[in-house]
């Protein structure tokens, strides 16, 4: 028997910290092109660990539920890139996201055989939100992370398929290579998540731990070395 929601009055947007996030009016739209007007969107619940984009559960009269990704500014936590004079390379975090790479990397993975949540909206128009906005399947059962650590079944084929995939892009390299390549992706995940401590993101714990657990594999690198 599906759940039903009685109409909760949601503000249209939310404030934290100066920040204007989208409530259930603002995203109704939307909603409403995903899945048509016989489902009520009655809540929005946004979801951590977005940092360019926000991240919200849509849940609906009927006890369906989906996951809205909003590409707007306000969502968007990393500070703007600084360019240093002398130096030619673009900011390793500056365009990693967005509606296009977005787009790109679903068919990619798609392509690949991968199992990824299912695309009901894409949408760069700005006629339903003023920014780009998607609308995908909601995966519910937890990260990999959190099935590693509690040994869920299936949770070690994952990350031994994701190795694997992984592996492939990085075939042809020797070994000395390799390990470079490694060292850099280690120091890339140091770099972006003090970036974001810096400002105002607010799931701060995770972004600690990816730090912490980078800076250890560099150190072992480095002793190696």
């Amino acid at each position: 028997m599906a759940v039903k929601f009685g109409s909760v009055p949601m503000p249209p947007t939310t404030v934290d910290m100066g920040r204007k996030f989208p409530g259930r009016d603002v995203l109704a739209a939307a909603a409403r092109a995903a899945f048509g007007p016989g489902h009520g969107l009655v809540r929005v619940e946004r979801l951590s660990g977005g940092s360019k984009k926000g991240v919200y559960r849509l849940v609906f009269d009927d006890g369906a539920s989906a996951v809205g990704y909003v590409w707007d500014e306000a969502e968007n936590y990393w500070p703007a890139p600084q360019h240093v004079p002398g130096e030619s390379g673009g900011d390793l975090f500056s365009d990693a996201s967005g509606a296009g790479q977005f787009e790109a990397g679903h068919a990619l993975l798609h392509a690949l055989g991968v199992r990824t949540p299912r695309v009901y909206l894409l949408d760069r128009s700005r006629a339903r939100y003023p920014a780009d906005i998607a609308v995908v399947e909601d995966v519910r059962g937890g990260t990999l992370q959190t099935q590693l650590e509690h040994g869920l079944p299936g949770a070690r084929g994952a990350l031994a398929r994701l190795s694997a995939s992984l592996e492939a892009r990085t075939s042809g390299l020797d070994d000395q290579r390799l390990r470079f390549y490694r060292l850099a992706l280690h120091l890339s995940l140091i770099a972006g998540p003090l970036r974001l401590l810096d400002g105002d993101f607010p799931d701060r714990e995770p972004m600690m731990k990816i730090a912490a657990f980078n800076t250890g594999e560099v150190l072992a690198y480095l002793h190696q070395a």
